[in-house]
């Protein structure tokens, strides 16, 4: 029944997305703290979105002790996109907060190992970065890199 599942920073609880057919579905992150079964019945709402929003990916940073969550609107303006948004809140689940949400969506995000920024795939194939400072919140710039397939017969491929 759990979609997606992440330890939560500096713990061993665990942050957990459900599936939309299980019972009580909200779209919001719970957790399963440290020592229990795991199991969505003995799990706490640990990030509420809002209303129409829905967490479909839960990543967690230990070095920035923050969470990244993908996800989807009801009523998205890019339907092939796999997210509309990503959200970050802290370890415990305070101050959620929209770190990006670009108009064509995106295709996949990653935290880079110091927890400074996140990686994102836009909808268009761009690898981007957006930074976090930790403590207030973003950095409002953000670095794009484009990635070309090599050409054929070139020897990087």
């Amino acid at each position: 029944v759990a979609r997606q599942a992440a330890f939560v920073p500096g713990s061993f609880d665990l942050a957990f997305t459900l599936n939309k057919a299980a019972e009580g579905y909200s779209g919001d992150v719970y957790v399963a703290p440290a020592g229990t079964d795991g199991t969505p019945s003995g799990a706490l709402p640990l990030v509420g979105l809002p209303d129409g929003a829905r967490a479909l990916t839960v990543r967690s940073s230990d070095a920035a002790a923050l969470l990244a969550i993908g996800c989807r609107g009801d009523s998205d303006a890019a339907p092939d996109a796999r997210y509309s948004a990503v959200w970050l809140a802290s370890a415990d689940g305070a101050d959620p907060r929209v770190l990006l949400e670009p108009s064509g969506g995106l295709a996949d995000f990653w935290w880079l190992p110091d927890g400074s920024a996140l990686l994102y795939l836009d909808s268009e194939g761009t690898l981007a970065r957006r930074s976090v400072r930790r403590g207030s919140g973003l950095r409002p710039s953000s670095v794009k890199m484009v990635i070309r397939r090599p050409s054929p017969g070139s020897k990087y491929r």
